[in-house]
């Protein structure tokens, strides 16, 4: 069954339907972390996604966040000290709870296509490539190494391109080695290219005085 709610989410997601692939990929995470964690609830369904955020940022954002904290106004949100409340608390109340209870997101959150999550006065627009960092989540989590999608999908690793779904069930480790090496190839091509645009500088002279 969860590979069949990747597939749904691939479904929604091709079709620009971000609420939609929320919906199958949020009973995904559900049923992913029970397994994982031998129970389910909204502690391990939350804890999964905070353990994932390395890959779910790095495919969404581009960058690895671990602690991501956003400032929105939402009654069932609770809080820090800042007024901000971490990344896994909105999915999993004001993402799923509203998906599952409400039939839509709330009107403090909604998903555009550009890779930046943008918050104002108390809303927050988050990038739809995050779900596909959520989809990576699960295909790639362990226990999940028996689960199959029903359709050949293609899951894009940032810096090496699109692999089959299919290859990629429960190769956690793998993919962020995967990942980790993409990111340490960019920044080595970045460093050199920012080398290159240095001007060249003239030879230092050295004088010395003669006794």
């Amino acid at each position: 069954m969860i590979g069949k709610r990747v597939a749904d989410a691939f479904e929604h997601l091709e079709a620009n339907d971000p609420d939609g692939a929320m919906f199958a990929i949020c009973a995904a995470i559900e049923a992913t972390a029970a397994k994982e964690f031998g129970r389910g609830g909204r502690s391990n369904y939350k804890k999964f996604v905070h353990d994932n955020m390395k890959v779910i940022t790095h495919v969404g954002l581009g960058m690895y966040i671990h602690n991501l904290n956003v400032a929105i106004s939402h009654p069932d949100l609770p809080v820090d000290v800042n007024g901000l409340c971490s990344f896994q608390d909105v999915i999993y109340h004001a993402v799923r709870c509203s998906l599952y209870h409400e039939a839509g997101l709330p009107s403090v959150v909604r998903f555009h296509e550009a890779r930046v999550l943008e918050a104002a006065n108390g809303c927050i627009v988050l990038p739809s490539p995050l779900i596909w960092g959520l989809v990576m989540s699960v295909v790639i989590a362990p226990v999940n190494s028996g689960e199959q999608s029903p359709k050949i999908n293609l899951l894009n690793i940032p810096g090496f391109g699109p692999l089959p779904v299919n290859q990629m069930w429960g190769r956690r480790s793998k993919v962020i080695w995967l990942l980790e090496t993409a990111d340490a190839m960019r920044r080595l091509y970045e460093y050199t290219a920012s080398a290159r645009a240095m001007p060249d500088l003239p030879p230092t002279e050295y004088h010395t005085d003669s006794p």
